[in-house]
């Protein structure tokens, strides 16, 4: 008799331990998953959007920027361009700014259109892309006064070696319209 009480007991403990192996092998395949973290806590996996939208519309200036603080570093791979999806790019520019392991960066997209902007009515193509040209910290894009011309000679020559297509690991990202054909709103979109 008190070898199958024995048997019984060890039983149930290994029903235990197999309802523990199936729950946790059902909930790897979870979108909840967990990392565990230097402190051996839990913390939810950080998903980062396929696209990102901003926008820039005029008369008066308003700005709908991307803006986003992740808790901690997620890879993203450097896009080539963005798409605009509501009026024309113009020849102006776009950026994504980046917090690279501590290294503020900013990459700079010129718009694909052929002047500054279009005469009334809005028709015809002046750009549908802002294409990718250099990324440069956040210091120097300051200091060389980059803000009102990003093309000039001093501040592509400071261009650090981020390309398009690289894989970076970032914390932060915020992309904005600088300035784009004044015919409409400006509205681009971006694959990250």
């Amino acid at each position: 008799m008190a070898i199958l009480l024995l048997l019984e007991g060890k039983l149930k403990n290994i029903l235990v331990l197999i309802s523990i192996f199936v729950f946790m092998a059902c909930s790897e395949d979870s979108n909840d998953r967990a990392l565990p973290t230097e402190q051996g806590q839990q913390e939810p996996e950080v998903e980062v959007p396929d696209t990102i939208v901003a926008a820039k519309s005029y008369n008066p200036s308003q700005w709908e920027n991307y803006t986003r603080t992740f808790p901690s570093s997620v890879e993203i791979q450097v896009p080539a361009f963005a798409e605009v999806i509501q009026g024309f790019s113009g020849n102006h520019w776009a950026h994504l700014k980046m917090d690279l392991q501590g290294e503020n960066v900013i990459c700079i997209y010129r718009g694909s259109g052929s002047r500054s902007k279009t005469s009334a009515p809005c028709s015809g193509n002046n750009g549908l892309a802002y294409d990718f040209q250099y990324c440069i910290s956040r210091q120097n894009y300051e200091d060389l006064s980059c803000q009102s011309n990003p093309f000039k000679s001093s501040c592509t020559a400071a261009a650090n070696a981020i390309l398009a297509n690289d894989i970076v690991s970032t914390t932060y990202l915020e992309l904005s319209v600088s300035n784009g054909d004044r015919c409409d709103t400006t509205r681009i979109q971006m694959s990250i």
